[in-house]
């Protein structure tokens, strides 16, 4: 009975003790966008919105830029302008590090970030398995996936001087 009761306890332990940790690969979007119907098709929304992608081999990138919905699909507008940040993450815990930088912006502002700076942060996984990140609610949205690592992929500084040779 007592050997019983131990394992009850531990088991127990183990259950609510513990939480599975989430996997954090792929698309993360803002909770709440913004969305605005489109003028042009009847059926389609759109938002400006960041997306954060997490890389399975630990590259990290965020996309800022459009985001196309339809009943069905939700991607990435590939003729809006857009900012794309690339770097590395590390997650220990509900704690992850990212590390990154801008590597291509089709649009300069004033006020930019200068390219070359690489910017650091901690982002949380709260309870309710969101990212907090910049003082906003991330959600894993895997139909962003492909969207977002293309995206990215496209915009590294070596797919560039690879296309021009």
């Amino acid at each position: 009975m007592k050997r019983l009761m131990i394992m009850f306890l531990i088991s127990v332990g183990c259950c609510f003790g513990q939480q599975k940790a989430q996997e954090i690969s792929g698309a993360w979007v803002i909770t709440n966008p913004d969305w605005q119907n489109s003028e042009f098709h009847a059926n389609q929304k759109w938002a400006s919105a960041k997306v954060l992608c997490f890389f399975r081999d630990g590259r990290f990138g965020i996309v800022g830029g459009t985001l196309h919905q339809t009943d069905d699909q939700l991607e990435i507008s590939y003729g809006d302008s857009q900012t794309v940040y690339f770097g590395s993450w590390k997650r220990t815990g509900n704690e992850i590090t990212i590390t990154y930088r801008v590597i291509y912006r089709d649009i300069q502002t004033s006020g930019s970030e200068n390219e070359s700076t690489m910017l650091r942060e901690q982002l949380v996984v709260n309870e309710e398995g969101e990212i907090l990140f910049q003082s906003q609610r991330f959600k894993k949205e895997p139909r962003l996936d492909k969207s977002a690592e293309f995206t990215i992929s496209e915009k590294l500084p070596h797919r560039k001087s690879q296309a021009r040779h």
